[in-house]
């Protein structure tokens, strides 16, 4: 499974300090609701909390950077998705449907 540590260890050094530049560790209680559906993203997190309206803007200003950023945030949709997909199909598929996503990658 991708997550954003394991993206910013791959990334170029000035990426990634730039990026980190715009973030800080936050911890967060059980239950707590960290976003809602269908508003715009304003943060974004893996164990650090992002500004997301300034990687927007640096992802603008650096397409390198914006690159790095969009395959990291594909990677952990892909990966989430893959993990959905078992569960739908046991859910609403004939037994045996369908092969994982991970072939695809």
């Amino acid at each position: 499974m991708s997550t954003m540590h394991s993206i910013l260890e791959v990334m170029a050094p000035e990426a990634r300090e730039a990026l980190l530049a715009y973030s800080h560790q936050v911890t967060f209680p059980d239950g707590t609701r960290i976003f809602k559906e269908y508003r715009r993203a304003e943060k974004f997190w893996r164990s650090l909390e992002f500004d997301a309206s300034a990687v927007r803007e640096l992802c603008k200003e650096d397409s390198d950077m914006g690159r790095s950023v969009a395959i990291a945030v594909a990677a952990v949709i892909a990966d989430r998705l893959d993990s959905a997909r078992p569960r739908l199909l046991d859910l609403f598929a004939p037994y045996g449907s369908g092969q994982p996503l991970a072939y695809a990658r």
